[in-house]
């Protein structure tokens, strides 16, 4: 009986044995299909990084031909400005060319009048010789030549008109070939492919201060101050005119001198001063476009439904919040937007742009406000946004990590530098080529000018294009001023809560 139970269990645990060799095979089967598949995985990684590469490397290509695109465009856009120009001197050029012929058509007329009483004086005297003899009339006949009947209405009178008629003619000819060569010279001077010309103003533009040009009648002041048109204190004394101070040292201290410059290389500064404002003011608006881009960057993805300039009003105003839609250089960046996406046909002008703008508060508001019903009617049903007032809550790591993800959703990619030793920097955010670095204030006073000295160190260490600080709270006026003179951006409460509702974060 033993043995029978003895053999049993000998047969049981063989069989277990049996099953657990097949297990082992099948988990080995698992196992090397698992391996196989990690493989496989880490190929499909390599595959879509490459790809990724790829595709980066072709957004970075059309981004640089959509600014090449778009400079070409500028550059033709000045072209025609000049053209029109030029058409322009054309026309009077003809003017006075049609001056001298009338002149000419005036001494011709002249000229065939006493050649017409001449051919009378001589039928008369002919009559009045026909019966006194042959002799007499041989004598008249001969006497009576080309000279002698030019002599009759006066040969010095007479000449004086023919030369004078000459000389007039050969004036015109002349002065029609000097004006050919002239203008083919002002032409080469002001084209050049305007290389030379485009360059210099480039750099003046790149080296000061311009956006002051943009506000309402600025450039019109600017063109009386060259002109000589008017005194500076009448037009100082002027409610006309907005921003007159910045203009009149602008044009004393820079412009003056900018122009002499342009005369030292023989270009033309007469008869083109409006050519000169004009090409301010464009390049002017898109310097302030280029360096306000960042700040409006949900301007640039708005969604298909957002077709109409009144749209884009409305979200303008959301972004930069009702008490700042009067900023000149946020209404000029607006201005060139709605130009350069086809809203319009041509930049608007600042005061009449804020003029609409005004006009659509109210109903901005009201779709605030039904927005806003809306979403406590299904607050209940939804995950809460996260407002200012979270944000105050949050630890400076999570205000960091949080502002990361907040520019991500704004197209860049971030990095944190990750606590101590961060160089002034707590986040580097990289987009279309351009390095910035950002410091993260989440404080309950105000941020002071350390944290722009900061930053600004930062901007150096990393090797960056710009510099920002980024907080919940505001800033001191030390701050704001040292901010100016470093180029630095700042983004005070203000606009932070204005772009976390505008992108629903």
């Amino acid at each position: 009986m033993r043995r029978k139970l003895v053999l049993k269990k000998i047969k049981d645990i063989t069989k277990i044995l049996t099953q657990r060799e097949e297990v082992e095979k099948e988990l080995k089967a698992i196992i090397s299909k698992v391996v196989k598949a990690k493989k496989n995985l880490k190929s499909i990684d390599l595959k879509v990084n490459k790809q990724n590469q790829e595709l980066n490397s072709i957004s970075i290509k059309i981004e640089s031909k959509v600014a090449q695109l778009k400079r070409v465009t500028e550059e033709l856009h000045i072209k025609e400005q000049l053209l029109q120009n030029c058409v322009l001197e054309v026309k009077e050029k003809n003017i006075e060319i049609q001056k001298y012929n009338s002149i000419i058509e005036e001494k011709k007329g002249e000229l065939m009048k006493q050649t017409r009483l001449s051919r009378k004086q001589k039928e008369k005297m002919q009559v009045y010789f026909e019966g006194q003899g042959q002799v007499e009339t041989d004598f008249v006949s001969k006497e009576l030549n080309s000279n002698n009947i030019i002599n009759l209405v006066g040969e010095e009178k007479l000449t004086q008109i023919k030369f004078f008629a000459e000389a007039i003619r050969k004036l015109v000819n002349k002065r029609g070939k000097e004006e050919k060569v002239q203008h083919r010279l002002e032409e080469k001077q002001y084209r050049k492919e305007d290389r030379e010309f485009n360059e210099l103003f480039k750099n003046f533009i790149d080296l000061h201060y311009v956006s002051g040009i943009i506000h309402s009648n600025s450039d019109e002041l600017l063109l009386a101050l060259i002109k000589g048109e008017e005194r500076k204190d009448r037009i100082s004394g002027s409610f006309h005119y907005q921003n007159w101070n910045w203009v009149i040292t602008f044009y004393e201290e820079l412009f003056d001198p900018f122009l002499h410059v342009l005369k030292s290389k023989n270009y033309k500064i007469n008869g083109y001063e409006d050519y000169l404002v004009l090409t301010l003011k464009e390049l002017a608006l898109l310097k302030n476009f280029s360096e306000h881009r960042d700040e409006f960057i949900p301007l640039f993805n708005l969604s298909p439904e957002y077709n109409s300039t009144v749209d884009v009003i409305h979200k303008y105003i959301s972004l930069v919040g009702e008490s700042n839609i009067n900023q000149i250089t946020y209404l000029g960046f607006l201005a060139v937007f709605l130009k350069e996406k086809g809203f319009i046909n041509y930049i608007q002008g600042t005061t009449e742009l804020y003029t609409i703008i005004k006009k659509e508060i109210k109903s901005f508001r009201a779709i605030q406000l039904e927005t806003s019903l809306n979403k406590n009617r299904t607050t209940a049903h939804t995950q809460k946004n996260i407002t200012i007032e979270d944000i105050d809550l949050l630890s400076g790591e999570e205000f960091e990590q949080y502002l990361a993800d907040l520019l991500k959703c704004l197209g860049f990619r971030t990095e944190l530098t990750k606590g101590s030793g961060d160089q002034g920097a707590d986040i580097l955010a990289f987009k279309q080529n351009k390095k910035y670095v950002i410091q993260a204030k989440r404080y309950k006073s105000t941020v002071g000018t350390a944290a722009i000295q900061e930053v600004v160190a930062g901007k150096a260490f990393y090797g960056a294009d710009e510099s920002w600080v980024i907080t919940n709270s505001t800033y001191t006026k030390g701050a704001v001023e040292l901010a100016s003179k470093t180029n630095t951006k700042l983004w005070d409460r203000e606009k932070l809560s204005n772009l976390i509702e505008t992108l629903m974060v």
